[in-house]
């Protein structure tokens, strides 16, 4: 028998010879064709990460040449500034009307502002939602141009090198 970490005796020993025959480790795989499944497993994670890969890349090269990126942040900004425009003028007009209330002791321009400011923060955001409508498809309008000047362009240069 062989020492224990401590030195006392280890009755297990150190060599799976002496363990008893309840606690040796099995070496045999559990059934006959674990590794063959094993093999299938590991060919199918290869081939979905491989597609995920390419899938990956494609998305990549698609955001690059589109110019997806900034176009995505700008919408969700312009969003989040109709969101915030929507929800801060009844605020602000109950506020104010709270101000005025207090100070003319009257308890009528709090919901009245309120009203008024709400009706007046939709229509802000219906014009801004107008304006930006317009801009865009200035910004369409004139990338089209920019392409098709650039297509004569490539082509004038193609014809002059034959």
């Amino acid at each position: 028998m062989t020492p224990g970490p401590f030195g006392e005796e280890n009755p297990l020993g150190t060599e799976p010879e002496d363990m008893p025959a309840k606690i040796k480790p099995k070496t045999e795989p559990f059934s006959p064709d674990l590794d063959r499944k094993l093999d299938e497993l590991k060919e199918r994670a290869q081939k979905a990460k491989s597609v995920y890969e390419t899938h990956a890349k494609n998305e990549e090269k698609n955001i690059r040449e589109k110019g997806a990126g900034a176009s995505n942040y700008r919408s969700m900004g312009f969003g989040l500034s109709i969101a915030y425009t929507i929800m801060a003028a009844p605020i602000a007009g109950y506020l104010v009307g709270m101000g005025i209330d207090q100070y003319t002791k009257q308890n009528v321009w709090k919901n009245a502002l309120t009203i008024l400011m709400a009706c007046a923060g939709l229509g802000l955001a219906i014009y801004k939602t107008q304006r930006q409508t317009a801009m865009d498809e200035a910004d369409d309008r004139a990338r089209k141009i920019a392409q098709d000047k650039e297509r004569e362009s490539k082509e004038n240069r193609e014809r002059e090198s034959k």
